[in-house]
């Protein structure tokens, strides 16, 4: 049997290369959350929500009987990026709440809770554009379909994800940072109050 032409290592590159990029978008996101909020805590715990929602993807990409190919590999890479932004609305309400003296869970859960209309309304104008796609017909449909699929279960687990596990980490992760802020101011302050009463001493004896 002679082989005209193998398709394979071309599917198998382009695969890999979604794959890579989906890792790599992960990251960059990472690291372009942590730039901005400046703290490993919050950036911990809106990365978190990519995971969580590809994790329902997958669960919904099996049961509707799907494959990893690269029309749902294109649909997870397009939504990396997107599954952040419902997650650091509800944290940086959640840490305006914070400082605002508010308990860990009370500012979780108003924080959350404010933010959760507009959060809904964000997200299904986003939906909307994507759904028709699973009403084209023909060949064409078919890949399109899968792409709108994963988009819409992406986005709408990372609303799922910021309204509940986002608060939950906010509530329980946050409240030591604010501690911990707090002892440091408290030491500060201390070493501060001590260095002026050496001070206000030294200044005493050289007067005697």
């Amino acid at each position: 049997i002679t082989v005209m032409e193998d398709g394979a290592s071309f599917i198998r590159g382009t695969i890999a290369n979604l794959q890579n990029t989906i890792t790599f978008g992960a990251v960059f996101v990472s690291i372009i959350v942590f730039a901005f909020l400046r703290r490993w805590e919050p950036t911990f715990i809106v990365s978190l929500s990519i995971p969580a929602s590809m994790i329902v993807t997958f669960l919904v990409v099996y049961s509707c009987g799907y494959t990893l190919n690269s029309v749902t590999l294109i649909g997870l890479s397009l939504s990396v990026g997107m599954v952040v932004d419902n997650g650091v609305v509800a944290l940086e309400n959640i840490s305006r709440k914070l400082d605002e003296g508010l308990a860990p869970r009370d500012a979780a859960f108003e924080g959350a809770s404010e933010v959760g209309g507009a959060l809904l309304a964000s997200t299904t104008t986003t939906l909307v554009i994507f759904a028709p796609m699973i009403f084209i017909s023909g060949i064409v449909g078919q890949m399109f379909a899968q792409l709108s699929v994963v988009m819409i279960v992406t986005i709408s687990a990372s609303l799922f994800v910021a309204l509940t596990l986002t608060p939950t980490l906010a509530s329980r992760l946050l409240k030591q940072v604010n501690m911990i802020e707090e002892q440091n101011t408290e030491g500060d302050t201390g070493k501060k109050s001590l260095s002026e009463e050496v001070s206000s001493q030294e200044h005493q004896e050289d007067y005697i």
